[in-house]
């Protein structure tokens, strides 16, 4: 009964703000697909709207979902899939080219049952689709240059074409560039255990690549660190820093798939992580999302599969997301890392403070190892399907990923290595087969895979540098992670090749989005790095901190 009451009690107060446009507290950008105000992106056409541009989200693989929903939270369980589009009533015509998918759907707040149907007229030949299931995209084929008209007896939704099969005047140079984003990949966790006994499959897909173990991240938790990974930029720079507000990424500058949408690709994003959700504007340069969070690695990867499977004739540009280092994403961990586990780490029990506050804990350590093999055994099934339908001189693969953990080492640095130093991976034709020590920032992400793929880009528009095996002239000198977190003290490491240093400020950060390092009380840490890898604190030089300062001013 009190279940029930509470259900009745969240449907009433969700719907009041947003029939009045209240925001709640119990919402924020991070419930997708419900906003802060409580509508969900499935019945507000368009929840994205900038410009010409109009994002549309409907329900993916799921039947009768609305049939059996009460309370709008059951929202976050369904996968959205998200297309750009128009909005239209009865009737829109539109001209598509050779080899386009047309998105279509028929929204109905009531039910999804299937009892739709539109009308199609292509160059003049007519088409009825009946009992087509509602608040589901369906992608209308056109291998011939069409003049279209989609007509209805009410409110449809028209997705933008997407490009299935390439054209003679539509040729990438590459048949498909991928980012797997592994949300918390720690390079730390491979200094006791090889990768080739953590991650087999991955280490012998990378072997003949470029494998960069030394990777600094520009933050230590996802929405800074993705955002750098997006766009090239610190986080100083693409904003991306406040836990609570509503945030945009690629409000003043080009992401990545953005790059790929203008160099001819069909782009899509496979993504679980709550922190690049579409809220936050993660769909943006993207023809297709797939969007659930905690959407598990092997529904991930399966779905990615499919896309490829049914744009095998085009061009892709694919970034795949997988979430399950982070958490459990259904409560337990799956079957295979239970079996995996002995008794003593079924406990669960630890603080509830956040993740990246966490101290050292072996049972978190082994949790993660399992977890760690069981993405590397799902991975597998994709690089086979990719080994078996693309040739290595039509590929850019890749593995990044945005912060480690927090528990893998008893360093107390909200910034310690063990937290920020990241793995960094490619293969492609033009990626020498090297495992490489190099210091690169994860910023050089967004231009490593733009070079690889024979992208151009403004190099003056990003942070980010090439690394020396891939054509960068110098190397990067120094790079930078940084904790800007409201209400909490300023900190940032400046990692150079023998040496870093830990910047922290004596007071708290009022306003992160207009931080002026120089107004700061900061003190300074220096410490140095043996051959072996060990770490000796020392007293700075006198000008140290002066130099830090400058560095900081200058990123």
């Amino acid at each position: 009964m009190k279940r029930i009451i509470r259900i009745i009690l969240e449907i009433v107060k969700i719907n009041f703000f947003a029939l009045f446009k209240i925001k709640t507290n119990s919402l924020s950008v991070k419930e997708f697909p419900l906003d802060i105000y409580g509508k969900s992106a499935f019945f507000n056409h368009p929840f994205y709207k900038k410009g010409e541009t109009s994002y549309f989200a409907q329900i993916y693989g799921s039947n009768n979902s609305l049939d059996f929903v009460v309370a709008k939270r059951s929202h976050l369980k369904f996968v959205s899939e998200i297309v750009k589009g128009t909005y239209v009533n009865c009737v829109h015509k539109l001209h598509i080219k050779e080899g386009e998918l047309l998105p279509v759907s028929i929204p109905n707040k009531n039910t999804d049952a299937s009892t739709a149907s539109i009308r199609i007229n292509s160059n003049g030949k007519d088409y009825e689709l009946k009992k087509l299931k509602q608040n589901s995209f369906h992608f209308i084929p056109f291998t011939k240059e069409s003049n279209v008209e989609v007509s209805s007896n009410r409110e449809i939704i028209v997705g933008d074409p997407i490009r299935f099969i390439n054209s003679s005047s539509n040729k990438p140079n590459k048949k498909l560039v991928m980012s797997i984003f592994i949300d918390g990949l720690s390079s730390e966790i491979f200094k006791n255990e090889k990768i080739e006994k953590l991650m087999p499959n991955v280490a012998k897909y990378f072997s003949e690549g470029s494998m960069f173990f030394n990777v600094i991240s520009s933050g230590n938790w996802t929405l800074p660190g993705v955002g750098s990974l997006f766009s090239g930029l610190y986080p100083i720079k693409h904003g991306m820093n406040h836990p609570r507000k509503e945030l945009e990424i690629g409000k003043d500058y080009k992401i990545i798939s953005e790059y790929f949408k203008e160099s001819g690709y069909t782009t899509a994003q496979i993504c679980s992580n709550f922190r690049k959700s579409p809220g936050y504007g993660y769909m943006k340069g993207f023809d297709r999302t797939l969007y659930k969070n905690g959407m598990n690695c092997k529904e991930s990867i399966f779905n990615t599969i499919e896309h490829l499977r049914s744009f095998s004739k085009t061009s892709n540009y694919v970034w795949l997301t997988l979430f399950d280092l982070h958490d459990f994403l259904d409560g337990v961990p799956d079957l295979s890392v239970q079996t995996d586990l002995s008794i003593d780490l079924h406990n669960y029990g630890v603080d509830s403070s956040k993740s990246v506050f966490h101290s050292y804990d072996s049972n978190r350590i082994d949790r993660y190892l399992s977890e760690l093999k069981r993405i590397d055994f799902y991975l597998k099934f994709l690089f086979d399907y990719i080994s078996n339908n693309y040739q290595d001189e039509e590929i850019v693969l890749s593995i990044c990923s945005d912060h480690g953990q927090s528990y893998l080492t008893d360093e107390e640095e909200i910034l310690s290595r063990g937290r920020v130093i990241v793995p960094m991976f490619f293969k492609s034709e033009e990626a020498p087969f090297l495992t490489n020590n190099e210091l690169v920032s994860n910023v050089d992400y967004l231009p490593s895979i733009l070079n690889l793929s024979k992208i151009n880009f403004e190099h003056d528009s990003i942070d980010g540098e090439l690394p020396t095996i891939f054509g960068g002239k110098n190397g990067r000198e120094y790079a930078i992670s940084e904790s800007i977190y409201p209400d909490q003290p300023y900190k940032a490491v400046i990692h150079k090749h023998n040496e870093f240093f830990y910047v922290n400020s004596t007071n708290n950060i009022s306003n992160i989005d207009n931080i002026d390092i120089e107004k700061l009380e900061l003190k300074l840490e220096k410490c140095l790095i043996s051959d072996d890898g060990s770490i000796q604190y020392t007293k700075p030089d006198k000008d140290d901190l002066s130099k830090c300062i400058d560095m900081l001013i200058k990123r």
